[in-house]
């Protein structure tokens, strides 16, 4: 149920992505003791305790590229490169990352220890796995390393 979670971004209505640099700014005096998890899951197995808990399912399936090279996964560029070229994942990231900023900025005033971001796809192993990583080190550029742990 969506009650699980503290919010639910629905991709087809997200709004732009405004202020994000003017937020990150305010990152640089985070106490050590704050952590951002990035995780990859999949929907026949279920999705984790999160804060924001996201179906990226909507973005292309690269299975097409399995049929030559089963052990792809989305740490691959060949993956990487395929969801980025047959989909609108430029978008996407823009609004997600504003919703990253919008999130962790919440969370840090009301003193949490942590956010969870969790992606989920299929499989668990090519969009989901593309998207958390593909965040995870956006927000180790503006966090810094130990803030931000990423796990699939």
């Amino acid at each position: 149920s969506v009650s699980r979670y503290d919010h639910l971004l629905l991709t087809q209505t997200a709004p732009r992505l405004h202020g994000a640099c003017a937020d990150l700014m305010q990152f640089a005096a985070m106490e050590a003791d704050f952590q951002v998890l990035v995780s990859s899951f999949a929907f026949k197995t279920g999705p984790p305790e999160a804060n924001l808990v996201l179906d990226v399912r909507f973005l292309p399936d690269p299975r097409p590229l399995m049929a030559d090279n089963p052990a792809l996964d989305g740490t691959h560029d060949e993956v990487q490169l395929f969801i980025r070229a047959h989909g609108g994942f430029d978008q996407f990231f823009e609004v997600l990352k504003d919703q990253a900023v919008s999130l962790i900025t919440e969370f840090r005033s009301r003193r949490g220890a942590r956010v969870h971001f969790a992606f989920g796809c299929t499989a668990g192993l090519h969009r989901s796995v593309f998207v958390a990583e593909h965040l995870a080190a956006w927000l180790r550029d503006q966090l810094g390393e130990p803030l931000v742990q990423i796990f699939h």
